[in-house]
């Protein structure tokens, strides 16, 4: 019995331990504070909030909550901190200065998962008791492809399977946007809700921030161990 208890202890030390490490890494309390602007929270920070904390810190504040959520969403969208960061960037930019950056990454992100979507749509569908008019076919690409099935045709253009959660395929598919959004989503005479060439040149940016960022924490990398390099005359 006073085994049971002493490691009972023992894990509930260690787990006092762990969180007040993890509380060190915050610059705040956690308990609720409406004055707490939610825009002053570090990256590093949002890290090492959770969801009950934020709902801790935001409880009478619902536009507050709803800015620090949406910024929390970034800072772990892939495993990788470098792109989350440009993530994090853009939308503390987009609440700060009322920009809409952020939009063109979810947007992008979006497209990504809409073949996939499509192929869902379309496996729901029977062509063969499809009641739809000739000229309703005649004016929907979506129903000729279903027609084009039903006569044994398939696009020769692969369906993509992208993980966005995965740095290394989503930023390959940031640098293939522009040929996936013309083969996948572009459809001639369909009308769309946004401009894509704001959409590319924002994905450019980020692709171009992320390289940068990459080459220098490299360099500093580099510097940093060359520096301390141990001296064989030594």
């Amino acid at each position: 019995m006073e085994i049971q208890s002493t490691t009972q202890t023992t894990l509930v030390q260690n787990v006092e331990q762990n969180k007040t490490k993890e509380i060190s890494k915050i610059s705040f309390t956690i308990e609720s504070n409406s004055n707490l602007d939610p825009l002053d929270i570090s990256f590093e920070e949002y890290k090492n909030l959770t969801t009950e904390d934020i709902k801790t810190m935001y409880a009478n504040n619902e536009e507050s909550k709803i800015k620090a959520f949406s910024l929390k969403s970034t800072v772990n969208f892939t495993e990788n901190d470098t792109l989350n960061k440009i993530f994090f960037e853009d939308k503390l930019n987009d609440y700060k200065n009322g920009d809409d950056k952020s939009r063109s990454t979810l947007l992008a992100i979006a497209l990504a998962g809409i073949p996939d979507m499509i192929k869902n749509i379309e496996l729901s569908f029977d062509p063969d008791n499809l009641a739809v008019t000739q000229e309703q076919i005649n004016n929907s690409p979506f129903l000729q492809e279903l027609m084009l099935k039903k006569d044994g045709i398939r696009s020769e253009i692969p369906e993509p399977e992208i993980n966005v959660r995965n740095s290394k395929e989503l930023l390959e598919y940031f640098k293939n946007i522009n040929s996936f959004f013309y083969e996948k989503i572009d459809v001639e005479g369909s009308e769309h809700f946004f401009d894509e060439n704001i959409m590319f040149k924002d994905i450019e940016n980020i692709l171009d921030r992320y390289e940068k960022k990459v080459n220098d924490n490299n360099a500093i990398l580099e510097s940093y161990t060359k520096n301390n390099k141990p001296n064989p005359l030594d």
